[in-house]
């Protein structure tokens, strides 16, 4: 990673800060450190100034570089490809994840690695940023969902977080949340542009109204569960807000009146909606009706037409045998004026004038 910060203990409105205090006031002197993305090594020098020994994880060859120069100790490797143990040696007093864990795909089996590292009073601290600040939501109602270089939608972010899933977190890698801190920020003023003559009136003031949507990163300090004492709290304690900004007052509930006014208008609206169904149902099965009825219509039609072909098909027949016999009469006609023609004309006459005294004729 190769962000860049300088890291002044009396800014008391950010992430790196608020990490350094949280060690310099739990640790002593000489307690080891091991800054897992250390990046340039801004937060191991500011620590090590002050008597701690400091190690360092870094992917980035060319930050590493920087930092070996700065810290104690610093590893070249990618915590995505090589375990966390198999990286450096514990045991160390206390572990820091300053912006590391949402570029990870699978953060918790990392912070599982780390309790496993941590020495018997270890703890581990991690500042995440809260995908669930104001500008995000607001950048939401304007469907808008643009990543950045850095900050809440970092597009190197794999992963995002808000205050409860950052608590699972913890909590199934084995560590009880001892404190959280919130770095504040208004909705308008981080790097998620929000065009503000956009939203509808009275939007901002109700997003800004909402207990988070001020809480831009949070620094979470988790112990093992084993070494949570009795006056550890294991649920999530209350968050410390490191800076304070006025809150407008917006009423959350519509009144009594504006609910009945809703719900009446609700219910004429689903009666509408119901008789409408109801009329296209009575058309639907109109349809189905006439549909069945003309489908016995068309079968009545092509059996008539079925009949009348077979009527067509014997009358066509009787025609075929009706002509082969007439033709067949017209052949003997001919075949007897034939026969007639090659008699000699005088017994012709004979024969003529007898068969015409048989019959009377003469």
């Amino acid at each position: 990673m190769k962000y860049r910060t300088e890291v002044d203990l009396s800014n008391l409105n950010s992430s790196q800060p608020a990490i350094a205090r949280a060690i310099v006031s739990d640790l002593a002197a000489g307690s080891r450190i091991l800054d897992v993305g250390c990046a340039a090594g801004d937060l191991g020098a500011a620590l090590k100034g002050r008597g701690f020994v400091v190690s360092g994880i870094e992917a980035d060859r060319e930050s590493a570089e920087i930092a070996s120069e700065r810290l104690d100790v610093v590893v070249v490797a990618d915590l995505e490809t090589n375990g966390l143990g198999e990286i450096v040696e514990g045991p160390f007093d206390a572990i820091i994840f300053g912006d590391v864990l949402e570029h990870l795909s699978d953060p918790e089996t990392v912070l599982k690695a780390a309790v496993g590292l941590l020495s018997p009073n270890g703890f581990i601290v991690a500042s995440i940023p809260n995908i669930a600040h104001g500008s995000v939501r607001l950048a939401l109602l304007l469907g808008q969902w643009n990543y950045t270089d850095e900050g809440l939608l970092d597009r190197t972010h794999l992963r995002f977080f808000t205050l409860k899933s950052i608590r699972e977190l913890f909590g199934d890698a084995g560590l009880v949340i001892s404190s959280i801190q919130a770095t504040i920020l208004d909705p308008l003023a981080t790097e998620v542009l929000i065009d503000e003559q956009a939203l509808p009136r009275g939007v901002l003031s109700w997003v800004r109204a909402q207990e988070d949507s001020f809480d831009f990163q949070y620094i979470v300090r988790g112990v093992p569960v084993h070494a949570a004492d009795a006056d550890v709290p294991r649920s999530l304690p209350e968050v410390d807000r490191l800076a304070h900004i006025e809150r407008p007052n917006v009423q959350y509930a519509p009144r009594q009146s504006e609910n009945s006014r809703f719900s009446e208008a609700v219910a004429v609206r689903n009666a509408e909606h119901l008789a409408s169904f109801e009329k296209e149902r009575y058309r639907l099965l109109t349809a189905t009706d006439n549909a069945v009825a003309l489908e016995a219509e068309v079968g009545r039609l092509r059996y008539e037409v079925q009949s009348r072909n077979d009527d067509l098909h014997q009358v066509r027949t009787e025609l075929i045998e009706t002509h082969a016999r007439l033709a067949a009469a017209i052949a003997d006609a001919e075949s007897a004026h034939r026969k007639l023609d090659s008699l000699p004309h005088n017994l012709v006459r004979r024969g003529v004038g007898k068969i015409a005294r048989e019959i009377g004729l003469r």
